[in-house]
């Protein structure tokens, strides 16, 4: 299982919840909300659809910086 954390980065910056994560995930990964400035990550690598070379780099692209956990 591929696991990433995203942590609110600072005054600012957009609320962090489930909904806006999830809009940049592909099916076989999931968000889940751990407290207010928290949101984990969990799902498979599959076809391309990889935390490091897609889901990690897309979340970025809306300014949601992750980082995966090892």
């Amino acid at each position: 299982m591929a696991q990433a954390i995203i942590r609110q980065a600072g005054i600012g910056q957009e609320e962090l919840d489930r909904g806006r994560v999830t809009a940049f995930l592909p099916r076989n990964f999931t968000a889940r909300v751990i407290n207010a400035d928290t949101v984990a990550i969990d799902g498979y690598d599959h076809f391309g659809w990889t935390l490091e070379d897609y889901v990690i780099p897309r979340l970025a692209s809306g300014s949601i910086w992750a980082e995966k956990l090892d």
